[in-house]
């Protein structure tokens, strides 16, 4: 502390003016008191000379006493006090220093002269003093605020330079956004003239053709053969080559040679045109060209065509190429006007108007090989197949694939057509062969083997016979595989003769001095069985053949996947080349065969989600909706047709941004794997880590793009996937039911036209037998009031209500449409939406596209396939029906607690399923005791499942029980006509759409009246409780029936089924069985701490299974007498316990050592090289750590041990670059999580660091 002056103390206590005094003096500057002679802070003598001041202006006079070192430490302690200590202290010290005064001049009285002497010149000297200071003040108060001056007017300056170069900077992006913009509209609206030039050059092609409508050209005459009359010449000769008799003669009205120069003798001669006064006589001539085939006259050959303006002749020419294939392979085709060519395949009629394209049918067959490392992982299982789909490959062998047969045969979904599989264990081998579902592709037998290693199919390929294998070689030297594999190609090929075709993951080389990063001299036993099995069965290297002298490797190792077919496939080879290493660890191979194709049908349009999260697509689609709105709502010839329209348009404006964006993406992946593959050579010739981290950035953002690019289809349900894993779970049960309804249905069992009558009416009730059956029940009806409410006219209130609240991440209808995009544009679309609802209504009928429906069958559990019950119809609506549904059921959901009694909860405002079971443990309860009269009453509990409830409901009986409950006719209408499908295939006469808002309302308006039958039969006396009788639960289409006196009651129950069966078409499904419940047990609340390492379970699992010391080790199988030795299979020098396994066997110390210095570069900050953190993940010691420095820094611990823990029995741990890959592979996985999320701003504060290290490393 500074030392302040006990007189300035005094003063400041004394005096009314003076100023407050801190606490504390943090200055270091000291002087001299003038008054006291102590040191004392500056501040201090200020105070002091202030307080003075203030004194001699008040004519007051004060006697300071000395002071001493004691009192100075007081002083000082006292200033750290609180103000009313400091004020205590003062005071004691100012009435010790009174007393000692006092007790002075009690002792040495000083005399009056010298009292009046010490005081004037006290006075004098004090004057002085404050002059002195007065102008030390000035002075330092006048450099104070210069310097302050020159201080504000730097600031100004810079303040000025700030704003000119904030306002140079909204110029220049003002600029950018211009030429951005204009540069969009060039390319989205090309100028006006060019197509105004186009469309001349259209208008004046068509005019060509119809002046040359009647004109023949006619190939093959010599020159000079028709003479100097060539109109004479083809009348004559035509008939006579055609054999076609024309009794009023041809008519001509004029012919010639075409009137381009002549050519040598040797080259084939001009064309003949003739024009025939007739169409009827030029028909009549082709028909007969066609009807004849090949032509011949005088020993030449004649060819006649139909004369086009140039434009058509040359598309039609360009298809020349695909005419000769076909010729070649015998398929039948034709090519209609203007230029478009129809293949008339076996399996449908195919149409190109682009020649490439119908070459590319005709000739290419595409196969990949593909090691993928494990498909147990959905997120990878995706990118994978992505991936495959962008190479457009018809036939897929892939290696490893970890599979069980069930989840094998879950591979046949999207592209895939076909799965044949051999399947090993859920963590090694595993084979599988896909083929795409347009393939012509038949097999007629299988041979597979029960290790998972190899699959040879016996097949057909659109007409061509070959035999296909694919193989997953033993890593280590087993001749015997090869062995095993050549006896069944040789079997196969002896009896078949067919060509051969393997591929696979060989895991050895052909050529040990080209094949290998590292030369060696020494063939394995494997590679010399595989090398004469080649030799035998004539057997090439298609990628050895394209690439004689060329070093690439599918693996970092060596080239282990490869294609070898036989020699006569060699020749239709058109390329083979090896992919990148980035979603597996072994690169693909992809070879090009002429011989076959594989044209895609277009699928079903559907609108790609993630294009509404793009601000600048979104801004263009409104503006573009607000044009078209403007133009053509008020010339529309009704309100359904401007909407019809209206999604015509916006389907086409948006297939054209996403075609664009699609080009764009596709260009950067190319580019990415070209940088990919350099890099990886770069790479293989010079390992360093700089190489490694330019490699795994460019990884990480191919991977980046196959993330984005699967995320239109992964939604939140594979959101979930990651952070849940292979937990058992709805969302996981939901997904897979909705896959298994994508499956082709092979075969169905139906009897007496089954499937045909479903949505047929088989109820002959009229309404006078359905009324006599309602009349009775005295169901409640609805008040005027709320009959006028359901009855309402349609507002935009409504309409924008049900749009906000529409669920996302569902099936869109037909047209493609999804909620997101109905809710983006909700202002814009409710008004014509209005106007088309209200006009349907009135009309009665809906715009054809609210009328279909695409009905999905999913197959339900542990149902027989074959059989039609077996399958639940779901209707996937479009969206604006679904909205017209949604208003009318929330107007419907209001009244539905008045007419439908407690008993039926399902679907219904304030009711729960909970409240039946509640209430049926209560009755169970009840009835397990006996009466008081000791007689025991049976009670039972009878479950009804109503077979196709929902689709069996009669539109009649409907119709009725609406009205019997008082609902008025235009909500009827209202409530049918969304329920109503207009299919090609069939007309809907009952039913309601599951899928529908207003279905399940409209359901438990039709199941009513039996519930209400059966409370007021006295037949049926249900379980009396107490004072309550029990005899109904209903939750939808399930019912509970509630039994006392079963002799008694259970004929009336079927009594009133069969009543209300005959006038509803209700009808109970006795096949129903009942199943046990399962039990479900979840480890979420145990791994919520560790929740921050990682979005994915597994790798939070792992934490878990080492801190439960879950994994054997040597060392415990050893005492378990599993093995024979304790030591660790890596170094095998010590006993291979956990600890040592996992941390301090020294090659496992290695891999950490490397993980340690990469982490602590890339966060610049020292972690601790200790077990605690880098196994068991102790925060503690990150705790002084930036908060998502320590997220990050954990994440790449538990992947370290993931990798340690994937290698276990290995004899050695991953390479770390291994780890880098991974490592790039999590970050894009985790962005993808966190955007899902919405918390892109926590993903970069978590791997930011990291991120900027590995694109800036290089």
């Amino acid at each position: 502390m500074i030392p302040v002056c006990e007189g300035v103390w005094t003063l400041l206590q004394h005096t009314p003016t003076c100023l407050v005094m801190p606490h504390s003096l943090n200055t270091k500057k000291l002087c001299r008191c003038e008054i006291t002679g102590c040191l004392i802070s500056t501040y201090c003598r200020v105070m002091c000379v202030f307080a003075l001041h203030s004194v001699q202006c008040l004519s007051m006079t004060f006697v300071v006493g000395s002071l001493t070192v004691g009192s100075l430490k007081t002083l000082c302690e006292s200033s750290e006090m609180p103000s009313h200590q400091q004020k205590l202290t003062l005071r004691r010290q100012e009435g010790a220093s009174k007393e000692t005064s006092a007790k002075a001049n009690e002792a040495h009285p000083p005399s009056p002269l010298m009292s009046d002497a010490i005081q004037t010149a006290t006075t004098e000297q004090m004057a002085k003093d404050i002059a002195s200071i007065y102008m030390l003040l000035k002075e330092t108060s006048e450099t104070q605020e210069s310097k302050l001056n020159a201080i504000q007017t730097a600031t100004r300056a810079v303040e000025a330079k700030l704003a000119d170069m904030a306002t140079r900077i909204s110029n220049t992006e003002s600029r950018l956004d211009f030429l951005e913009d204009a540069s969009r509209a060039l390319k989205e609206n090309p100028p006006a003239t060019s197509d105004e030039v186009n469309a001349l050059r259209q208008k004046l092609d068509d005019l060509e053709n119809k002046g040359q409508r009647n004109n023949l050209r006619f190939a093959g005459f010599p020159e000079g053969c028709e003479g100097s009359d060539a109109l004479a010449f083809v009348r004559n000769t035509i008939p006579q080559l055609l054999k076609v008799d024309f009794p009023g003669g041809l008519e001509i009205d004029r012919a010639h040679r075409s009137l381009v120069r002549r050519k040598p003798d040797g080259h084939p001669p001009r064309v003949i045109i003739a024009q025939f006064l007739r169409f009827q006589d030029r028909e009549r001539i082709v028909e007969a060209a066609r009807r004849l085939g090949q032509l011949s006259w005088n020993g030449h050959r004649i060819m006649i065509f139909p004369d086009y303006s140039k434009l058509v002749t040359d598309k039609r020419a360009a298809f020349n190429p695909c005419k000769r294939l076909l010729h070649e392979r015998k398929i039948k085709f034709s090519l209609l006007f203007p230029a478009v060519l129809v293949l008339k395949m076996t399996e449908g009629r195919r149409e190109f108007t682009d020649p490439k394209k119908a070459q590319d049918y005709i000739l290419a067959l595409t196969l990949m090989t593909w090691n993928v490392k494990g498909l147990n992982h959905p997120i990878k299982k995706k990118k994978i197949m992505t991936f495959i789909k962008s190479k457009q490959a018809d036939i897929v062998f892939l290696q490893e694939t970890h599979l069980s047969p069930q989840e094998s045969d879950k591979l046949c979904r999207d592209w895939v057509g076909q799965v044949f599989f051999s399947c090993g264990s859920s963590q090694s081998r595993g084979v599988a062969i896909l083929i795409h579902k347009q393939l012509q592709f038949k097999c007629t037998r299988v041979v597979k083997d029960e290790d998972g290693r190899t699959l040879l199919l016996l097949a057909e390929i659109q007409g061509h016979r070959m035999i296909l294998s694919n193989i997953y070689a033993p890593k280590i030297d087993d001749p015997t595989f090869f062995g095993n594999l050549e006896c069944h190609l040789i079997l196969s090929y002896l009896i078949l003769s067919y060509p051969i075709l393997i591929a696979g993951d060989f895991n050895l080389v052909m050529d040990d001095i080209l094949d290998r990063s590292t030369p060696s001299q020494r063939h394995s036993r494997s590679a010399s069985v595989a090398i004469k099995m080649c030799r035998t069965l004539g057997l090439v290297d298609v990628w050895r053949v394209f690439n004689p002298s060329t070093r690439d490797y599918t693996f970092y190792s060596a080239p282990h996947n490869t294609f070898l077919v036989s020699n006569s496939i060699m020749p239709s080879a058109l390329s083979c080349s090896i992919g990148s290493i980035h979603v597996s660890d072994h690169a693909s191979v992809l070879l090009h065969l002429s011989s076959f194709g594989s044209p895609l049908k277009p699928p079903r349009w559907r609108l790609n989600s993630s294009l509404l999260h793009d601000p600048n697509f979104l801004h263009s689609l409104r503006e573009q909706i607000n044009s078209y709105i403007e133009i053509n709502l008020s010339t529309a010839p009704s309100a359904g047709v401007a909407w019809e329209a209206l999604k015509g348009f916006i389907r086409g404006f948006i297939i054209h941004r996403a075609s664009y964006k699609k080009r764009t993406a596709l260009t950067k992946q190319i580019d990415l794997e070209r940088k990919i593959a350099i890099a990886e050579a770069t790479f293989k010739a010079d390992m360093s880590s700089a190489n490694l981290t330019h490699l795994t950035r460019l990884k990480y953002e191919f991977n980046s793009i196959l993330t984005q690019k699967i995320e239109f289809s992964l939604f939140r349900a594979r959101q979930k996937y990651f952070e849940d894993g292979d937990k058992p779970g709805k969302l996981l049960a939901r997904y897979i039911k909705q896959k298994e309804a994508q499956t082709i249905i092979a075969a169905i069992r139906a009897q007496d036209g089954t499937m045909m009558q479903l949505y047929s009416s088989e109820v002959q009730a009229n309404s006078q037998e359905i009324n006599s059956f309602l009349s009775p029940l005295n169901l409640p009806t609805l008040s005027k009031t709320q009959v006028d409410s359901v009855d309402a006219p349609i507002s935009k209130e409504e309409i924008l209500k049900v749009i906000k609240n529409l669920p996302i991440d569902k099936a869109p209808g037909l047209d493609g449409f999804t909620a997101e995009f109905y809710r983006n544009f909700a202002e814009e679309l409710s008004p014509l939406l209005l106007q088309m609802f209200e006009e349907a209504l009135d009309k009665g009928s809906l715009p054809p596209t609210l009328s279909e429906a695409l009905i999905s069958l999913v197959l339900k559990k542990n149902k027989d396939p074959l059989d039609c019950k077996s399958y639940r119809p779901i209707s996937l609506i479009n969206c604006d029906c679904k909205i017209l549904a949604k208003v009318l059921a929330n107007r419907l959901d209001k009244v539905m607690t008045y007419l439908i009694h407690p008993d039926q909860v399902g679907f219904i405002r304030t009711r729960n399923s909970a409240d039946n079971v509640r209430r049926l443990i209560d009755i169970m309860w009840a009835t397990q005791n006996k009466s008081p009269t000791g007689d025991f009453s049976p009670a039972i509990a009878l479950s009804l499942d109503a077979e196709k409830a929902f689709d069996r409901v009669e539109w009649r009986f409907l119709f009725c029980v609406m009205e019997a409950f008082g609902f008025g006719p235009k909500f009827i209408r209202a409530s049918i006509l969304t329920n109503r499908i207009i299919s090609q295939s069939f007309d809907l006469h009952r039913g309601t759409r599951q899928g529908c808002p207003l279905s399940p309302l409209l359901f438990a308006l039709a199941l009513e009246p039996l519930a209400a039958t059966i409370r007021r039969d006295p037949d049926f006396p249900g379980i009396q409780v107490h004072n309550d009788n029990h005899k109904l639960m209903l939750y939808a289409d399930d019912a509970l029936v509630l039994i006392s006196q079963p002799e008694r009651s259970l004929p009336a129950l079927l009594r009133i089924i069969n009543r209300f069966s005959n006038i509803s078409g209700y009808r109970v499904n006795w096949s129903i069985v009942a199943q046990e419940l399962g039990v479900r047990l979840e480890w979420t609340t145990i791994l919520q701490n560790s929740k921050k390492v990682s979005r994915e379970l597994r790798m939070r699992l792992i934490q878990f299974k080492l801190l439960h010391r879950i994994y054997w080790s040597p060392h415990r199988l050893y005492r378990a007498n599993l093995i024979q030795s304790p030591e660790c299979w890596r170094c095998q020098t010590g006993v291979g316990t956990l600890t040592h396994m996992i941390w301090s066997c020294p090659k496992t110390q290695i891999f950490w050592t490397e993980i340690h210095d990469f982490i602590k570069s890339t966060i610049r900050w020292d972690i601790p090289f200790s077990p605690r953190l880098f196994v068991l993940g102790d925060p503690s010691l990150l705790k002084y750590a930036p908060p998502k420095a320590a997220e990050w820094v954990q994440t790449a611990l538990m992947l370290g041990r993931k990798l340690i823990i994937s290698q276990w029995k290995a004899p050695s741990t991953p390479p770390i670059s291994v780890w880098h890959i991974q490592l790039g592979r999590l970050a894009a996985l985790e962005q993808l999580s966190y955007r899902l999320l919405n918390k892109v701003e926590s993903f970069h504060l978590k791997w930011d660091p990291y991120l900027s290290r590995i694109k800036g490393s290089y």
